[in-house]
């Protein structure tokens, strides 16, 4: 018998010995209240078993039984000094013909299964067994998982749930525990032993989900299973095995096609041809934390965030769904989510074939008083590529507005064709006339009568406060050092009007994010200096 204790719950699992081949008989799960949250790790090994012989007292009776522990319980029951507690539960277990015996060390264990490995086992034994088991009672709800490696390791998890669960409900919450933990692990075969033929039944189709969260648990379970489509596909691309259930095997041999595998890692094929990583469960929720909330992130939407992770060269099953779950589920987007305005207008097209030839420029504030007294931020978009300058300021003199035209859009992007802006005394001064004149700028005025030419930098203007009031919350005065944030994810996110990025429209490629340092993307595995170095020269 093996144990398995926890701060809020206790568990154990019973097996059967077969000539070297251990086979679980039963698996016990119990949370612990009260006072027994505060027993101690020797006393909750104690409690288990106590716990367990009242259950499966038959199997006690009829069966010697060793306790593998490495807790010094044979000597703290036989002692003459032990608490109430103790004498009771000495007294319950010594009816029985209980032995004590130290665990192996998990080295020799590891290299054991290792040799056994290499002499027998096959492609086809490369199944994970996942046990799981739940219960509900007045004091609490818990459940239990076992994961067995196809080298025979165990893995024993005790689950305590703090809100109130049916049995249903609880047996579907440790499901869903132990598919995490095997997809955690990336098992790329896994058998669900589960006592419960409604879930069992729900999962498999033949029984028919009624009550509302019965279905959102079946769903999830499904979501989780197809998760292992991947691994099924990584399998038939390396060794040509196919599932053996044949409706799974079709569903392979149909979707992997798009697949590629180079060396151990597998690859998508996108409808535009470019190669995206897929992701395992732990790197894809990795990857959603980065884009959503990470260093360069803005909490942008479902939608953004899926469509980012594609451009940076990943994929994962259900990817939008999941997107989707996460941002609804992020506090600081539901604190700031705006409420749908005025009903939504098409915009009015204006025409440009030359990027850079014609910028809207505005001016936002006045925003809490940043460092070096600055409130203001000047705003300048290219109506062709989208892409975005903005300067913290703190006066806006048309001096400003000047240098920062000359600094930011003549000298990075040429001199353009036409500037457009509102009727804001700035630009409507004679220094800012004169300028335009001596560049030889057409300067376009925004009437009251004519307000959606200027649409596009009023909505720039919209996105950087909005990323702005997401990534700081309450403490606002420290904009200024958040700003490059926010304009680093305006210029990494696809545009819906041209669909496409800015960066990748001004620099013909996409900027390498901060998840490829982690998790290596197509091209930054394929990157050969060597051929980089040569390409331009041919």
């Amino acid at each position: 018998m093996y144990l398995g204790i926890s701060q809020a719950a206790i568990s154990s699992v019973l097996v059967r010995d077969d000539a070297g081949t251990q086979r679980p008989v039963y698996y016990v799960s119990r949370a612990l209240r009260g006072a027994e949250l505060r027993y101690s790790p020797t006393e909750k090994a104690i409690f288990v078993m106590d716990t367990t012989s009242k259950k499966l007292g038959h199997y006690f009776q009829a069966h010697p039984v060793r306790v593998l522990t490495n807790q010094p319980l044979e000597a703290v029951l036989r002692a003459s000094g032990s608490g109430s507690g103790l004498i009771k539960w000495s007294t319950r277990l010594s009816q029985y013909n209980v032995q004590f015996k130290p665990r192996p060390a998990i080295k020799g264990q590891a290299l054991t299964a290792r040799e056994a490995t290499e002499l027998a086992r096959s492609d086809e034994d490369d199944w994970w067994t996942l046990s799981t088991d739940g219960s509900s009672g007045p004091k609490g709800c818990g459940g239990g998982v076992v994961l067995v490696t196809p080298e025979g390791f165990r893995t024993y998890y005790a689950l305590c749930f703090h809100f109130k669960l049916s049995n249903n409900e609880a047996d579907n919450e440790a499901l869903l525990g132990g598919l995490r933990l095997a997809l955690g692990l990336r098992a790329s075969k896994v058998r669900v032993r589960c006592d419960s033929r409604l879930l069992v039944g729900q999962v498999n189709g033949e029984f028919e989900a009624n009550e509302e969260r019965m279905r959102r648990y079946r769903d999830v379970v499904l979501q989780l299973l197809g998760q292992l489509t991947l691994y099924e596909i990584l399998q038939y691309k390396r060794t040509g095995t196919l599932p053996a259930d044949e409706a799974d095997a079709k569903a392979v041999k149909w979707r992997s096609p798009t697949y590629v595998l180079l060396g151990d890692t597998l690859y998508k094929r996108s409808y535009n041809g470019s190669v995206l990583r897929c992701l395992y469960p732990e790197e894809a929720k990795f990857v959603k934390e980065k884009i959503h909330e990470g260093t360069c992130a803005a909490h942008q939407g479902a939608f953004a965030t899926a469509r980012r992770a594609l451009l940076q060269g990943y994929f994962w099953p259900k990817m939008a769904k999941e997107c989707a779950e996460y941002a609804r589920g992020c506090p600081t987007c539901q604190h700031f989510h705006a409420e749908p305005g005025r009903l939504a207008t098409s915009y009015t097209p204006i025409s440009t074939v030359i990027p850079f030839s014609r910028w809207g420029i505005d001016i936002v504030g006045a925003l809490p008083m940043g460092s070096a007294k600055r409130k203001y931020i000047m705003v300048a978009i290219d109506y062709f590529t989208k892409w975005v300058e903005v300067e913290p300021l703190a006066t806006i003199t048309s001096t400003r507005c000047t240098k920062f035209i000359r600094r930011n859009i003549l000298y990075r992007f040429g001199v353009p064709m036409q500037i457009i802006s509102d009727k804001r005394r700035q630009f409507e001064s004679k220094e800012f006339k004169a300028f335009c004149d001596q560049w030889y700028i057409k300067h376009t005025r925004v009437t009251v009568a004519y307000p959606q030419a200027n649409g596009q930098v009023e909505n720039a203007n919209r996105i950087i406060v909005d990323g702005i009031k997401k990534n700081l919350g309450a403490a606002g005065g420290t904009w200024v050092e958040e700003l490059d944030t926010v304009l680093w994810v305006y210029r990494t996110t696809p545009r819906r009007a041209t669909r496409e990025t800015p960066f990748a429209l001004v620099n013909g490629f996409e900027a390498r994010a901060p998840t490829e340092a982690v998790i290596p993307s197509y091209r930054v595995s394929m990157y050969d200096p060597d051929l980089n170095e040569g390409t331009p020269r041919r």
